[in-house]
């Protein structure tokens, strides 16, 4: 079916049209670009006076679009202390509150998050042992395993163990014996023993030491523990008992991902010594790693070296790396993992976006590219500095990065692909940038850090130094620096100095792809049949636009025009796209890359026979025209095809031959208190799907 926006159609044939695409002109839409980046809503996470927070993270409940956490450590400037916190919303990054703080110690680090499903997070929070004189003993510190039930409202212990260093965390979201397991990977496991008092230590494992007479042999090996809610100790740790030969000095853990097998993959950072012919140190090495569990998750493989750089004393530049940061992102249903790091091309560094199709096995890679500017159909591969790397893909196919300029800047920088990642879009400030970093010193109350080294008991003459550091905004996102809602959302996290308190930022941002990136749809959901072409869309009754809360509600009816019964169950799946505004369905629920809505109780309890028609089907969106929409016959496009569990049909699925596919929206949340946020819309159905809905539920 061809689409036009000009006029003379006959009045049936145009009441089709306007139900099954809603009111297209699309064709007469922006060239040029091939997304839009939309910021919907920003936040500020943390409260007045919060503090610097150097490491977090920000999750997203794959069941629940509205609820977010934000975890990790924050400096407390007047207690001296580093702090564990948690930040919870359950109104999508609108509104947020402080719902755990670990006190446990004055030095409460190695913070990482993850949710489960139906409503169940977990929090992991290291507490260091802290000596008479001040000095930390992680050897002797305590992991601490939070549980959530509620989505991350409210929080309970729910187990201790040995010290995590460097912990990050991913969760089983799949149904089966492991569901709401969670997986920790963690640095040193010669510290995870030492904090239990070498319970269980297995002979075979070495002391890691950092001394030149024994770096050639031992090394650091990274460790991975398991925990379920209910559970009294974690299972683990398993190991990779080769790893220390490679002679690792650290093996730092930042994104972790569940693979389509039932497989963990942790991307780490790590370095070690590099010698001159004379036998003395001349340099060291920085290493980006991947490693590879077993479906059962309790084998670890050899790492796998994505990146490799040497750092040279007394040579200059120096080396291209983004140490400890990697960011992962991953398609389920192409089993296709990505990653971005610093490289060197030339005589400059430059991002490079680096795929794996095979477990992280091989990996390919290609020098980042992207728009020369907001309205730009030309690409560059451009000169710029990255740093405090973040991440994402939402089920649309689009990804989303994340950066700052230094370790310390309050610029931060946004960009997006909806080309799997073969180019990306004019980065898009998230922060002002008018003060570029380390061109004013920076100083405040809350950002001083008090130590002091002990003068030695044991020699009269040795003194005590006392070190006064300014913390100044050097903070990062520890694994996650993007979470992706499940309505598709992006929500960003970021630091900013502020007025010297320091301030942790959100915001959700939707992608949206405009005709000119094709995206194709790889499979149909399993056991699901396309039956599109045995049925016709017609007017149901109703159409309405309420401004208030911008909900754009029309209802259509399905007429079985096949030779066979419907029966439920079906599903309507949908890609939404505006050329005037944002738009996105209500109440769709999610599978893989696919959106829908459940309309099997809207047919006859017998089935639908041929020719028979159903109830009336209110199809809800969300619709806010831009500010700068020129007036337009234009409003929105809504592709649909109805599958179903129950039918035969042709092996030519019409999704994906002989179309061109609809353009896909990431879509956006309800903005902030409209009367639908008020009513609890989300992207989950709060009641029976097999039940017929109210206009608005």
């Amino acid at each position: 079916m061809s689409l036009s926006s000009s006029g003379g159609k006959p009045e049936q044939l145009v009441r089709s049209y306007v139900f099954l695409f809603l009111v297209i002109v699309l064709l007469c839409g922006q060239s040029g670009f091939g997304q839009q980046i939309r910021i919907l809503n920003e936040a500020v996470v943390s409260p007045p006076q919060g503090g610097q927070h150097s490491w977090y993270d920000i999750e997203a409940d794959p069941n629940n679009s509205k609820n977010l956490i934000v975890c990790g450590m924050r400096w407390d400037a007047k207690d001296n202390a580093e702090r564990g916190f948690v930040y919870s919303s359950q109104d999508g990054g609108v509104t947020w509150h402080l719902a755990l703080e670990d006190k446990h110690s004055s030095w409460v680090s190695e913070e990482s998050c993850a949710y489960g499903v139906h409503g169940i997070a977990y929090f992991i929070a290291g507490a260091s042992k802290i000596d008479d004189a001040g000095g930390l003993h992680h050897d002797q510190g305590i992991t601490r395993i939070y549980v959530s039930r509620d989505g991350g409202k409210s929080w309970t212990l729910g187990t201790e163990t040995g010290w995590t260093d460097f912990s990050a965390s991913v969760v089983d979201i799949n149904k089966g014996e492991n569901e709401n397991r969670l997986y920790i990977f963690f640095n040193n496991l010669w510290t995870y023993y030492s904090s239990v008092h070498d319970q269980g230590k297995p002979t075979n494992l070495p002391k890691f030491s950092d001394k030149v007479s024994e770096f050639d042999t031992t090394g650091n090996t990274t460790g991975l523990i398991s925990y379920k809610y209910g559970d009294v100790h974690p299972a683990g740790p398993f190991y990779n008992d080769a790893m220390y030969k490679l002679r690792l000095h650290g093996s730092y853990p930042a994104q972790n991902l569940l693979l389509k097998d039932g497989s963990l993959l942790s991307l780490f950072w790590s370095k070690r010594r590099t010698f001159g012919a004379d036998g003395r140190q001349d340099g060291r090495e920085f290493i980006l790693a991947a490693q590879h569990t077993d479906p059962q998750r309790r084998v670890l493989s050899e790492p796998v070296v994505l990146q490799q750089s040497t750092e040279v004393r007394q040579q200059q530049p120096m080396a291209c790396n983004s140490y400890l940061s990697a960011p992962a992102a991953y398609d389920k249903v192409a089993n296709k993992i990505y990653t971005v790091y610093l490289g060197s091309q030339g005589t400059h560094c430059t991002l490079v976006l680096a795929t794996s199709t095979d477990n992280g096995a091989t990996w390919s890679s290609h020098p980042w590219v992207e728009k020369s500017g907001a309205l730009s159909d030309s690409t560059k591969i451009p000169e710029r500095r990255y740093k405090s790397l973040a991440l994402a893909r939402n089920n649309d196919g689009s990804l989303a990065l994340l950066w700052r300029d230094t370790n310390d800047s309050d610029c931060w920088n946004f960009a997006a692909s909806t080309d799997d990642g073969l180019t990306f879009s004019h980065p898009k400030q998230l922060s002002g940038c008018q003060l570029e970093s380390g061109s004013k010193y920076r100083l405040s109350s809350a950002t001083l850090d008090f130590f002091v080294a002990q003068a030695d008991p044991s020699d009269p003459q040795d003194y005590a130094s006392l070190r006064i550091e300014n913390h100044d905004n050097f903070a990062r996102s520890h694994t996650t620096g993007i979470a992706v809602s499940s309505d598709g959302v992006f929500h960003p996290t970021w630091v900013t100095f502020g007025k010297g308190e320091g301030q942790l930022h959100t915001a959700a941002i939707a992608i949206q792809a405009h005709p000119d990136s094709k995206v194709q749809r790889v499979e149909l959901p399993q056991d699901w049949k396309e039956i599109t072409g045995r049925v016709q869309f017609l007017y149901g009754g109703d159409q309405q636009y309420d401004p208030a809360s911008g909900l754009l509600t029309v209802k259509t009816i399905i007429r079985n025009s096949g030779k066979q019964i419907l029966q439920a169950p079906l599903r309507l799946e949908i890609t939404a796209y505006s050329d005037v505004g944002t738009v996105y369905p209500i109440n769709v629920q999610s599978e893989g890359a696919n959106q829908y809505w459940d309309v099997g109780g809207y047919l006859p309890s017998g089935g639908l026979e041929p020719g028979g028609v159903s109830q009336p089907i209110p199809l809800i969106l969300h619709f806010v025209p831009d500010a700068d929409a020129e007036p337009s016959d234009s409003l929105a496009s809504l592709s649909m095809h109805l599958l179903s569990m129950n039918a035969s049909v042709s092996p030519l699925d019409s999704r994906t031959k002989g179309k061109d596919q609809a353009p896909l929206l990431s879509p956006p949340h309800i903005a902030p208190n409209s009367s639908a946020r008020s009513q609890g819309l989300g992207s989950n159905l709060d009641t029976d799907p097999q039940k017929p809905q109210n206009d608005i539920p």
